[in-house]
């Protein structure tokens, strides 16, 4: 009996201490929201997150580079300073936030492709606002430069030239 009662106060601290660290995170939540609000892994070239023209226009991005724009709602100039920090496949970049005239502070980060994907973000604010991944600006896609057609045409007259020349040594070696 007297082991019964000893597992039964065991179970009754941990069922104790369970209920203190479950209000604790219910109470410490709200003050606590400065997670990115999207799910992650977020891919550069995501359809959900492309930016409009309007979203990207003026931007000067490479072949190859991506703008990350974030905001964080409810905020204001009150806010700030406040820092963005966001993990790629390929490492950690910390931002500083700006507000632009929309009381929202803003954050923008610049990645390659060899960056990959956003795995996580989190601000330094914290408030009930919602930290969001508003659009991805991707640059235009690497031009392919287009052959000639008087290449084309050229390396298909040499290979049809060929082609003759085989079969006539292949048709004479056969006669002969």
């Amino acid at each position: 009996m007297r082991v019964r009662a000893k597992e039964d106060l065991l179970i009754r601290r941990f069922a104790a201490l369970a209920a203190a660290l479950g209000l604790t995170l219910m109470l410490a939540t709200p003050a606590l929201a400065n997670t990115l609000h999207q799910d992650t892994p977020i891919a550069p070239d995501s359809p959900s997150f492309q930016g409009t023209e309007e979203d990207c226009a003026g931007l000067n991005l490479q072949p190859g580079q991506f703008l990350w724009h974030f905001v964080h709602t409810g905020t204001s100039s009150a806010d700030l300073p406040s820092t963005l920090t966001a993990t790629f496949d390929s490492g950690t970049v910390t931002v500083d936030g700006y507000v632009n005239g929309n009381s929202i502070v803003m954050y923008d980060i610049t990645t390659t492709t060899a960056d990959g994907n956003l795995v996580s973000a989190s601000d330094s604010i914290t408030n009930d606002g919602l930290l969001n991944l508003s659009h991805i600006c991707g640059g235009p896609p690497p031009e392919v430069p287009e052959a000639p057609a008087s290449v084309l045409l050229l390396i298909t007259g040499g290979l049809a030239g060929l082609a003759f020349v085989g079969w006539r040594m292949r048709r004479s070696a056969t006669v002969a």
